[in-house]
């Protein structure tokens, strides 16, 4: 034992919080929800609609209890994914199809900021998908 430390007594039982569990969703990212559809659409193109739609939804709930700061951060850039797609978008990245969306998101990630965002998207959606679908 290291000098100064105390001996727990048999009948205490230490606890760790879990630093893992994701804060509580305040609000939802749609913006984020709508790039995870269109990249998975991209990604998994033989896979139902549906099934990448209720994925793209759990990744967007999962995203939503990140620490404060990185959610902020990736709300900006997600902003300003969507002011880059407003041209393409007449207005707002959600009425783009789905695989339209996700290729336009795609050719975006070539960017160094944008870049991050895309494969956080990607990555989210990808474990969301994989958390949705049982394995064979």
């Amino acid at each position: 034992m290291l000098r100064g430390a105390t001996a727990a007594a048999p009948e205490s039982r230490a606890t760790v919080r879990d630093v893992s569990t994701p804060a509580l969703v305040r609000f939802p990212d749609r913006t984020l929800e709508a790039v995870i559809e269109g990249l998975l659409v991209v990604d998994l193109p033989e896979v139902d609609g549906d099934i990448l739609r209720a994925a793209a939804s759990a990744a967007a709930v999962q995203a939503g209890g990140m620490p404060d700061l990185t959610r902020v951060g990736v709300r900006l850039v997600g902003a300003l994914v969507v002011a880059v797609c407003l041209l393409p978008a007449r207005g707002h990245l959600g009425r783009l199809p789905a695989g339209r969306r996700g290729r336009l998101v795609a050719r975006l990630g070539r960017f160094p900021l944008v870049g991050d965002y895309v494969r956080l998207a990607r990555g989210l959606g990808l474990v969301a998908y994989y958390d949705i679908v049982p394995t064979s």
